[in-house]
């Protein structure tokens, strides 16, 4: 009886160790989940704006780029294309590629804009050629002047009108954005008054005396004495 108590006791320890010993072999063969394959593209963000505009004989100095990807982080970005000096649109080509070969690209336009050679048109107020008489006060008709980029633009007038008869030349100047200049010109002739010798004075008597009258007016009194 004691001996088969004894037995029964021993198939239950070994039972006991096997399924333990079976426990541990499960959770050996147990594997690790694969990693999960990198797809996703770096992003990247242009420096300044996508459309850019610079005149014809300007040089282009390009703000650049910068990548971030979700793995690796900040990447670098390779830049394709040229911009030109003549005028017309250049493309440039932005690239990134992460170390799981996702790649991304952005572009930039640049515009050349041709380099604006055309001057301002003045227009006179009145005529090119004017007319006062002597003693009149002249009064500057003016200009004005358009551009056609700039729109209307200052006028800057030089000379002047002198108070004696004679012809006074007048120059209208307009200068755009881009340094065209243009100018017109005005002449004003101021005209002699009718010498009246019993109104006039004697400025205006001697103005109108030839030098050998002037003379003659100087040795008179010596003849007559």
């Amino acid at each position: 009886m004691r001996f088969n108590n004894l037995l029964t006791l021993l198939l239950i320890s070994s039972t006991t160790i096997t399924g333990c010993g079976g426990g541990g072999g499960s959770q050996g063969s147990v594997t690790s989940p694969s990693p999960v394959s990198d797809t996703i593209a770096p992003v990247i963000t242009l420096l300044g704006d996508a459309r850019v505009e610079i005149d014809e004989g300007t040089n282009f100095s390009d703000p650049g780029a910068t990548a971030n990807d979700n793995v690796d982080g900040t990447v670098s970005v390779s830049v394709s294309g040229v911009v030109g000096s003549d005028p017309g649109s250049y493309t440039l080509v932005y690239s990134a590629t992460d170390s799981a070969g996702n790649q991304s690209q952005v572009s930039r336009e640049v515009v050349v804009v041709a380099r604006d050679r055309t001057p301002p048109v003045i227009s006179l107020i009145g005529g090119a050629s004017l007319e006062i008489l002597e003693g009149e006060a002249f009064e500057d008709p003016g200009a004005t002047a358009t551009d056609d980029r700039d729109g209307n633009i200052d006028v800057t007038i030089s000379g002047e009108v002198g108070a004696m008869p004679g012809i006074y030349t007048l120059t209208y100047s307009a200068i755009d954005a881009s340094g065209n200049l243009s100018e017109e010109i005005r002449t004003v002739e101021v005209l002699a008054k009718d010498f009246d010798l019993f109104t006039a004075t004697t400025e205006q008597i001697v103005g109108e005396m030839t030098l050998e009258q002037k003379v003659g007016q100087m040795i008179q009194p010596e003849i007559a004495y």
